[in-house]
């Protein structure tokens, strides 16, 4: 039992105290106790997502900084949404086995429960990728969630689509509806994402619920709610 356990734990991850010539400045450790302290406003979602513990490095080199943070998330579900909210619209994807999206100065990956975002003017792609290679590989297959996969791809806008599992992550996202609308309470999950229709920028959410039954009532809720307040 213990040992089918530890198999299914996955492996713990450390950020390096050194790599290509970035060395620490300053090191924090993140227990989920002190959550409030170091992510401020972001504790809230953190939780939400199902977040375990974290940490943060400075890095210094030469004149330049880098702030390094690696969270630690209860299972792939909720390290896949926390990196989907930590996207900004327009990062590039780059390809391969990992989950990674990328601008100047930013940099931010997902890999089994983990997610890496760092953020510096003078971080390459392969340093970063060494820093990435701290992290190590789910032991088995994941299963993501399903929900974003039925959105359209089509005029999508880059980075834009964000996958909620509570009301915190929703209302930060500043949506038309009331978080109490949509039934996180009793289980939904929503995929939020950005198009381009002509000149104006649409958005999409997407609701999946357990039972037709619970969807079709908070269809008529929904719609409820929009016909108040347009009234």
């Amino acid at each position: 039992m213990d040992a089918q356990c530890d198999l299914a734990r996955p492996a713990h991850a450390n950020l390096p105290d050194s790599f290509s010539g970035w060395q620490t400045k300053s090191f924090q450790p993140i227990p989920v106790s002190q959550l409030a302290v170091f992510a401020r406003e972001d504790a809230p979602l953190l939780h939400e997502y199902g977040v375990v513990s974290g940490q943060r490095r400075e890095y210094a080199r030469e004149n330049s900084t880098l702030t390094v943070t690696l969270w630690q998330m209860r299972d792939a579900t909720g390290s896949y949404g926390l990196f989907t909210f930590y996207q900004e619209e327009g990062m590039d994807g780059e390809e391969g086995e990992d989950a990674v999206v990328a601008k100047p100065g930013r940099w931010l990956a997902r890999r089994g429960v983990y997610v890496l975002d760092a953020r510096g003017e003078r971080l390459g792609r392969e340093e970063a990728l060494l820093l990435l290679a701290q992290v190590p590989r789910p032991p088995a297959e994941e299963v993501l969630p399903m929900l974003p996969a039925y959105l359209p791809t089509e005029n999508l806008i880059a980075s834009s689509t964000r996958f909620l599992l509570g009301p915190v992550a929703f209302e930060r996202l500043g949506a038309n509806l009331a978080a109490s609308s949509i039934g996180f309470d009793l289980g939904a999950e929503a995929a939020l994402a950005r198009y381009r229709s002509g000149g104006s920028v649409l958005r999409l959410l997407l609701v999946s619920y357990a039972t037709p039954q619970l969807a079709a009532s908070h269809l008529r809720s929904s719609e409820e709610a929009a016909t108040a307040g347009s009234a």
